[in-house]
């Protein structure tokens, strides 16, 4: 049976870098959303975000639009790689306690 939990531990450090990094990751990339206005006939894009009950805005230019764009969604997506491996943490934490 060392083995099975010896190859558990080793999962749990695999699966603990990877929250690590991830989180480091996602701390840098922005949160929010994209918003489109139309103002005086003119299409303005702003980064908006929550903090708290209020919303933030910061005006985007129009050339940064499609990168700031890339980078939200890479923040979604590593926010649900993120919760997924820490549901897998917590599996294996308890397929650990149980051997």
């Amino acid at each position: 049976m060392s083995w099975i939990n010896d190859t558990l531990q080793e999962e749990k450090e695999r699966t603990l870098r990877f929250i690590q990094t991830c989180e480091q990751e996602i701390a840098g990339l922005p949160k929010g959303y994209i918003s489109e206005k139309n103002i005086r006939g003119k299409k303005t894009y702003y980064l908006q975000w929550r903090e708290g009950s209020r919303i933030k805005s910061q005006y985007v230019k129009k050339g940064d639009v499609e990168a700031l764009v890339k980078k939200i969604e890479k923040r979604k997506t590593r926010e649900q790689q993120l919760k997924r491996h820490k549901q897998n943490l917590k599996q294996l934490e308890r397929m650990i306690k149980i051997d």
